[in-house]
């Protein structure tokens, strides 16, 4: 199963940890946290992905019994998996922009996803990509009016609701089996940028998506090697739309030498993307779509988007 403790492209994850950023640090003497303590619309978007697993077992019906046996078997287990949009608690710094000469500042954070904790409920975080700041301090420590507008730095849960609470007591199985379904890896990883110069050399890479998913976010390493596949996932295109937001410049190399570059915010998840010039983007960019007709009900906890206080969560 998907153990990885850090999403990050760096040589030695547990070397960077000592530059990350973590909720339970006292936010009030650095930053303003108040997106994640004021009030909040707190229903959630509901999506039914068993109905898709028997869907497979209506198409296994042609090829006999025991086909159509184990996909309905699969549509059953999945009913207990529930994927949850949530804020990223806990950071890694990748590489900032010290020593690059650049006049701007900024830097690179992977999600710390905790996935290797035996004291957690039975569930696993998912990676869709890595973050950055127009500064050198974690996102959790950027006061609210210097974030971009409409961005909450956010991950996807999935949770299985049959198991036992603890994961050294639980079987991994139907969560391996709904992100090796649902949210897989690309299929490669293309680099997009580099700059070799500073205090730390940083590459970017694009995801290439199976056919019918999209990638979110990008990856970045600190190496020339591109990063294991398995450290960002895809989505369904049928659960995403077009971005809404314009991407939001974060960084860019004016004043340093090499290939010019930049970095972008580019969906509500936070996710960046970097590219060659100084221009805006041109994408698509995508944000998982909270429009979908679909059941709503409440839900302790849900996460706030942004600014239009919606919610969402997804029932596989």
């Amino acid at each position: 199963h998907f153990l990885e403790g850090i999403a990050d492209g760096t040589a030695d994850g547990a070397a960077s940890v000592s530059d990350g950023d973590h909720l339970g640090d006292d936010l009030g003497e650095h930053g303003d946290n108040s997106w994640l303590s004021s009030p909040r619309d707190m229903s959630m978007l509901e999506l039914d992905f068993a109905a898709a697993a028997a869907q497979d077992a209506a198409a296994a019906a042609g090829e006999g019994a025991g086909a159509m046996g184990a996909a309905a078997d699969s549509a059953a287990s999945l009913a207990a998996v529930q994927l949850q949009v949530k804020p990223v608690t806990d950071f890694v710094k990748l590489w900032d922009s010290m020593g690059t000469m650049s006049r701007a500042k900024g830097s690179i954070w992977a999600p710390t996803l905790h996935n290797d904790s035996m004291l957690k409920l039975a569930s696993v975080r998912i990676c869709l990509g890595h973050y950055a700041t127009a500064h050198l301090e974690s996102p959790l420590r950027v006061s609210a009016r210097l974030r971009p507008a409409g961005v909450v730095q956010s991950l996807l849960e999935l949770t299985d609701t049959q198991q036992s609470r603890w994961a050294m007591a639980f079987n991994w199985e139907q969560l391996d089996a709904a992100v090796a379904r649902y949210l897989p890896p690309p299929v490669r990883l293309t680099q997009r940028w580099s700059k070799p110069k500073g205090q730390q050399p940083i590459y970017a890479w694009e995801a290439v998506p199976p056919e019918g998913f999209v990638a979110l976010g990008m990856l970045c390493s600190t190496s020339e090697e591109a990063p294991p596949l398995e450290l960002i996932h895809c989505v369904p295109r049928a659960w995403v739309r077009e971005s809404h937001l314009a991407p939001q410049k974060l960084w860019d190399d004016g004043g340093s030498t090499g290939t010019p570059g930049s970095i972008w915010v580019i969906n509500s998840l936070g996710l960046l993307a970097v590219i060659k010039g100084h221009e805006p983007p041109e994408g698509p960019f995508y944000d998982l779509d909270t429009d979908l007709k679909q059941r709503i009900t409440l839900a302790e906890g849900s996460l706030e988007l942004g600014s239009t206080g919606r919610t969402m969560s997804t029932v596989l």
